[in-house]
This record gives structure tokens, sequence and C-alpha cells, in this order.
């Protein structure tokens, strides 16, 4: 292995426990749920742009783009909860009266 990619892979793994989940505190916490959904679909939302890293961009496994964005998703379930974040991720799919169902019953087929 080069010396540089091994420094660079050092550098990024260094980098990436450094997650600057702070910066949630400085967006409305009406807008968390928001963003969860688009970390759950491997995206940065627009108010958290200044903490994604310059290698987000380019090609990295999954593994390491989750050591990113799980502190981040981990935070916002905790402070709105899960529920708050299953329920922004289904809109347009489940009603709010499907929803609490769906969530009551989770875990269980539900038939209608």
């Amino acid at each position: 292995m080069k010396l540089s990619k091994l420094l660079r892979g050092i550098f990024c793994k260094k980098k990436r426990n450094l997650i600057p989940t702070e910066e949630l505190d400085k967006i409305p916490v009406s807008d968390w749920a928001k963003a969860w959904c688009s970390l759950n679909r491997w995206e940065i939302p627009d108010c958290l742009s200044r903490i994604k890293p310059k290698w987000w961009d380019e090609k990295h496994d999954m593994n390491t783009k989750m050591e990113f964005l799980k502190p981040l998703m981990y935070k916002i379930e905790l402070k709105i909860g899960k529920k708050a974040c299953n329920r922004e991720w289904n809109k347009g799919r489940m009603t709010d009266e499907e929803h609490e169902l769906f969530w009551k019953n989770r875990g269980r087929y539900i038939v209608k």
C-alpha cells in the first residue's frame, strides 16, 4: 500500500470521529425530522451543509458514510423521538391515523 493512501485513510478516520453534532442545535428542532429523513437517504441536508465532509461526494463505502451519519441521526432520535422521525419518513405514504396504528402495532402484521 502506498504511504499517501495509508496516511489519507488515517487522516479520514480521525476526522470522521469528530462529528460536530452541536451543529444540530443551530437549526430549529422543528426541522430535525426532515434533516433525519435526508440523512436516512444518505444525503446531507442544506441546514447541515456546513459540516458536510469534503470526502462525502467521493466514492466511499457505506460503512464510512454511516460513521458520519449515525451520531447525527442518534442525537435527533434522542431529542425528538424515533416516532417523530418515522412519521416524517412516512408522510405521503400514511395518514396520521394510519401511522398511529402502524406505530402502535409495529413489528406485527396489520390487516385492514
